[in-house]
């Protein structure tokens, strides 16, 4: 689990998942958009969004700071040496 804030007007580059990892997108506060694949959708304070593993997606069109909490499963596992 991780947090981030992306600042009021910053541009996301998209990413896609170069490993097998699904992520679920929190957002706490702010006001954007997010593009999953060919889909756009706004994000409010309570808007989740689930990213599956190797799907493109970015923030775009930020109006207010997003605050965002964001899980990833399955968890990582640390490899032994």
């Amino acid at each position: 689990m991780d947090n981030f804030e992306l600042p009021r007007l910053f541009a996301d580059r998209p990413t896609g998942h170069n490993y097998l990892e699904d992520e679920l997108y929190y957002v706490v506060g702010g006001q954007g958009t997010i593009r999953v694949g060919p889909e756009d959708r706004p994000v409010t304070p309570g808007t989740a969004v689930f990213v599956p593993a190797g799907v493109e997606h970015h923030f775009h069109s930020i109006t207010a700071e997003l605050r965002i909490l964001v899980v990833f499963a399955p968890a990582e596992t640390p490899t032994a040496a």
